[in-house]
């Protein structure tokens, strides 16, 4: 039995519903602010207005998201500003993980705006709970997983049908199932097994993303 049917079977009845697809949402960034809490909690706030300074004179890069602002980085860069932003973005992702490796970092995280109303949207799109998807940080995974874990039954009382931490987010993708996440780190490598995804950027674009799929699969009308 594969994990998304062992997803599946925990379910009760009432919470699969009519619905054939299965939806997964990622936390950091879809729920929790993930960058809010590390913005709060950073001992070096300079890290992050010199990244910002640097990077305005390279507008096309500024709207890009992390791991794709990573892959343009990579190698060795001949232009002296972008071998400066990379190296002000590299201490400014050591010090976010360093921040997000301190016992507590979760349990204080703000939640989204319109997180609440999204995840009860989809719930009622797609006539079941949706799934928490969610990797681990470095160092103590386990912590980390607990303390996500105890965050999302805080903020998210009932409103989930599971709860999964794990880096491996596509061993979950199949066709009837659909990541929600911020990283194209995990859409492109959940999509790339079989699965759908919506690349979130604010509640409203996933919802009307999530109708029209829903849509095309002959589950809800316009």
């Amino acid at each position: 039995m594969n994990k998304i049917n062992e997803i599946v079977n925990l379910l009760t009845e009432q919470e699969i519903g009519n619905s054939n697809i299965n939806i997964f949402v990622d936390m950091d960034g879809v729920t929790a602010a993930f960058d809010q809490g590390v913005d709060q909690g950073t001992k070096n706030p300079h890290l992050k207005k010199t990244f910002d300074n640097l990077i305005k004179q390279f507008p096309d890069l500024s709207g890009l998201p992390d791991d794709d602002l990573k892959k343009y980085l990579a190698g060795p860069q001949t232009d002296p500003g972008l071998r400066a932003l990379k190296k002000a973005w590299q201490a400014l992702r050591q010090e976010k993980f360093a921040v997000a490796g301190r016992p507590g970092f979760f349990l204080g995280l703000p939640m989204m705006p319109g997180a609440h109303e999204m995840v009860s949207q989809i719930t009622a799109l797609t006539g079941k709970k949706p799934v928490v998807l969610t990797a681990p940080v470095d160092g103590d995974p386990a912590r980390c997983e607990e303390e996500k874990r105890q965050w999302i039954e805080k903020n998210f009382p009932g409103m989930f049908s599971g709860f999964i931490c794990t880096q491996d987010k596509h061993e979950y993708a199949n066709s009837s199932s659909l990541l929600i996440d911020d990283r194209t780190k995990y859409t492109s490598r959940f999509q790339a097994a079989g699965g759908m995804v919506i690349l979130h950027k604010n509640p409203q674009d996933t919802i009307e993303k999530l109708k029209k799929i829903l849509f095309d699969r002959g589950i809800a009308t316009r």
